[in-house]
Parts: C-alpha cells; structure tokens; sequence
C-alpha cells in the first residue's frame, strides 16, 4: 500500500499478535515494541508515490512508481507460520 505520507507499507493481515513472541522482540528491540505485528515492511525515498506493483514472474518484488523515479526490490522479508 501507498500513502500521502511516502511510504510503501507491506502487512501480513493474517498475522495474530503473539503476546510471547511479542515481548520477546520489545526485549530484543524495544524500538520495534511500537510497530503492531501485521506491518512486515516499510519502504521510504520515494516522493509522491503513485502506484506500485508485484512482479507476476518473480515472487515477491514490488516495482513502485513515484515523481521522483521509479524503484525495484524485494524486500527481506520472512514470514513463519
């Protein structure tokens, strides 16, 4: 997803908070305790951003349009279940 305020945001909606896991990453990073567990990526540079992508051959890399350029990544992300 895209928004006025410049970032590319990934969420992982099927994600439940774990209060155990949870209060394990507040004590290993408190500066994350802020960040709920759905939100997996937060992409910023771009300004005005206007739409972005997935790639349909290459799983997981997103191309994101903006006045500023264009930018292709795939950010390190990874999900257990």
């Amino acid at each position: 997803m895209t928004s006025a305020d410049d970032q590319l945001t990934i969420w992982d909606l099927s994600v439940e908070a774990d209060d155990i896991n949870h209060l394990s990453i507040q004590q290993h990073d408190p500066s994350l305790a802020e960040f709920p567990p759905q939100l997996l990526f937060i992409h910023q540079g771009q300004e005005n951003m206007k739409e972005l992508h997935y790639h349909p051959q290459i799983p997981g890399v997103v191309a994101s349009t903006a006045e500023n350029g264009m930018n292709v990544f795939k950010p390190a992300i990874t999900v257990s279940s």
